[in-house]
């Protein structure tokens, strides 16, 4: 497919960067998968929460791994890398490029994503901030990001991918309306089991010639914050202990990834001080990772319809999505990397920021495919809100860089990408 930027083609003539991969024919797919071990081994500021400076780490309760799949259709790749820590913030341009330039790939053909669990090490992009042992730990990430997808790029194989979806109850709204001392509504965070949310689990199955599993990659919306800042213990928290709980059960050498859907105002349906509950009492955190690793295996064992012959085309674009000059040094856009990306008949939306779940909803609800999966948390963009909670307030609105316009302009533009990467 020949890249097409007109006005009248696109819409949006004011993009600031557009980078568009050719589809190809329906050959034979290849499918890689890696793991690398990125746990700290010495005490680092935790990322998640205020402050992190005074929140070193004292323990690992469970292992932090970066998982990267590389799907491979003659000369097109696109490379899935999910990493359980928090954010890239700071350092997303800097890894990705790197990653980019020691295996030769295209803006396009690469996603990089957090899990986003707030148990993680702080990433840092300065010597010494906000304690020496972050920046190294940076360093040593990078270089390990480099290495798995390279293990993953190296291993590619013939294989058939699926894809099917399940539900799952860990994850609730987290803006609750209360009054302050005037009377006044405001909105804190909390528990809203009133409001709708998307419990969609969907997951991504690639297995090889012989049905044995290769790679189980899922999205879910919520985020993987149910350790609160008392906690001092690493963690991949929820979808990390689930993504080992998965593994654990389908065996070596398969992988399960996991991607944070939009979830900018999803929260664990328990959010808890630490990992000891009390007596005779299992973990919150450890509970509802089972719980998400059991519906995986259900529906990735369920995942029988596979294609081994699925076109590969995705998009790679900086979009001037519409912001706060207040927040953006005078700027009335700021600018959002997002990707497209079409594996068979399964599409992906992946964004550099925290989208609210309904803006997710509605990007699935458009989208051309029959499974979209929708990723976030692959930059520093910060939380994106809807219309709706912008006229509520609240600390995600009042931290977001975007303006209120902001997510019905991006919802009808990831859906013109995701059509983009349909055509053949």
């Amino acid at each position: 497919m020949k890249a097409d930027t007109s006005l009248t083609r696109f819409g949006i003539g004011f993009l600031l960067v557009i980078f568009v991969g050719a589809g190809l024919r329906a050959e034979s797919l290849k499918v890689g998968v890696a793991r690398i071990d990125i746990s700290p081994d010495r005490p680092v500021a935790m990322a998640g929460y205020p402050h992190p400076h005074t929140r070193l780490s004292e323990s690992v309760h469970d292992r932090l791994f970066a998982r990267a799949t590389a799907f491979v259709n003659a000369s097109r790749r696109l490379v899935l890398v999910s990493a359980d820590t928090t954010s890239f913030l700071f350092v997303s341009q800097s890894i990705r490029q790197s990653i980019l330039d020691a295996h030769g790939l295209k803006p396009e053909e690469l996603i990089l994503a957090a899990t986003h669990t707030h148990s993680a090490p702080l990433l840092s992009h300065m010597e010494g901030w906000p304690v020496p042992n972050n920046y190294e730990y940076t360093q040593s990430l990078r270089a390990k990001l480099i290495t798995v997808v390279g293990q993953a790029l190296g291993s590619a194989s013939e294989a058939a991918v699926g894809a099917g979806r399940g539900s799952s109850p860990v994850g609730i709204n987290r803006r609750v309306t209360a009054t302050d001392e005037t009377g006044k509504p405001v909105i804190q965070l909390g528990r809203n089991p009133e409001a709708a949310i998307d419990r969609d689990l969907l997951v991504l199955k690639a297995v090889k010639p012989d049905g044995s599993l290769l790679a189980c990659l899922f999205s879910l919306a919520t985020h993987s914050r149910s350790l609160n800042y008392q906690n001092r213990m690493i963690s991949g928290d929820i979808v990390g202990l689930a993504e080992q709980y998965t593994e654990d059960a389908f065996g070596p050498p398969s992988i399960t990834s996991a991607f944070a859907g939009a979830s900018g105002d999803i929260d664990p349906w328990f959010v808890v001080p630490s990992f000891d509950p009390g007596r005779n009492r299992t973990a919150p955190t450890v509970l509802m990772g089972n719980l998400l690793g059991e519906e995986l295996l259900n529906v990735t064992s369920a995942i029988n319809q596979s294609s081994a012959a699925a076109s590969l085309n995705s998009i790679h674009a900086v979009l001037p999505i519409p912001a706060q000059p207040s927040k953006n040094k005078g700027s009335t856009t700021h600018d959002l990397p997002v990707t497209a990306a079409r594996i068979g008949d399964i599409g992906i939306f992946a964004a550099d920021c925290e989208l609210f779940n309904d803006i997710g909803k509605a990007i699935k609800k458009q989208s051309p495919f029959r499974e979209t999966f929708v990723i976030t948390n692959c930059g520093e963009g910060g939380y994106l809100p809807t219309r709706e909670a912008h006229t509520e307030g609240g600390y995600e609105v009042a931290v977001s860089p975007f303006a209120p316009e902001a997510a019905d302009f991006l919802v009808s533009q990831a859906v013109k990408l995701l059509n983009q990467v349909l055509e053949p």
